[in-house]
C-alpha cells in the first residue's frame, strides 16, 4: 500500500474525481456524487482507495453502457425480425385470399352449372309425370308426384328432401307457360 501510495500524487483522485463526475449526466447525481466522494476525504481514507474506487464505479459504468448498447442492438435486431415476419405474415394471407376468392368463383361457377343440370332432369321428369295423370290441382299433384322425384333425385345426386317444394314450383311454372301458349 505505501508503494502505490507513493506512486499517486494528490492530483491523481481529482483528476480521476473529475472525469468520473463528468461522466454521470444528471446535476442532481453530479452534486450528491461529488458530496459522498468529498465525504470520504473528509474522513482521511487514504487516496488510493478512493481512486481505487473511483476507478471500479468507472469501470462498472462501463460495461453497463456497453451491456445498455448491446441490449438496444438486439432489441433493434429482434424489432426488425418482427417487423419482416408480419410483412411476410400479411403478403401470405393476401396471397392466401387471392387464391381462395379466385377458386371459390371456380368451384361456385362448376358447382352452379352441375346443380342447375341435375335439377333441370328432375323438373322434367316432374312435368313428365304430371303430364302422364289427371290432376284436380297442382297441390294435389305435387303431393302424390313429390315422394317419386325424391327417390329419383337420389339417382341423379339432386338432394332433394322429402319436404321440398320445388315440384309444386317447377308444376305451377309449367301450368303459366301452358296458359301462355294457348293464348
Amino acid at each position: 500500500m505505501k508503494k502505490t501510495q507513493a506512486t499517486i500524487s494528490v492530483e491523481t483522485p481529482d483528476s480521476v474525481t473529475e472525469f468520473f463526475l463528468s461522466q454521470v449526466k444528471s446535476r442532481k447525481d453530479k452534486e450528491k456524487l461529488g458530496s459522498v466522494i468529498q465525504g470520504v476525504r473528509e474522513k482521511n481514507y487514504d487516496h488510493a482507495l478512493l481512486e481505487a474506487l473511483c476507478g471500479f464505479v468507472m469501470f462498472a459504468h462501463d460495461r453497463l453502457a456497453e451491456s445498455s448498447n448491446r441490449l438496444e442492438k438486439v432489441h433493434g435486431m429482434l424489432v426488425n425480425q418482427l417487423a419482416e415476419e408480419s410483412k411476410l405474415q400479411s403478403e401470405i394471407a393476401e396471397l392466401e385470399v387471392k387464391y381462395h376468392a379466385g377458386k371459390s368463383v371456380r368451384v361456385a361457377k362448376k358447382g352452379g352449372a352441375a346443380r342447375s343440370a341435375q335439377f333441370k332432369k328432375l323438373e322434367a321428369e316432374t312435368i313428365r309425370l304430371y303430364e302422364l295423370g289427371s290432376w284436380k290441382s297442382a297441390p294435389f299433384a305435387a303431393a302424390e308426384i313429390t315422394p317419386k322425384i325424391v327417390e329419383f333425385s337420389r339417382t341423379v345426386g339432386g338432394g332433394l328432401g322429402p319436404t321440398t317444394t320445388k315440384p309444386l314450383e317447377w308444376i305451377r311454372k309449367h301450368n303459366r307457360a301452358q296458359k301462355t301458349k294457348l293464348s
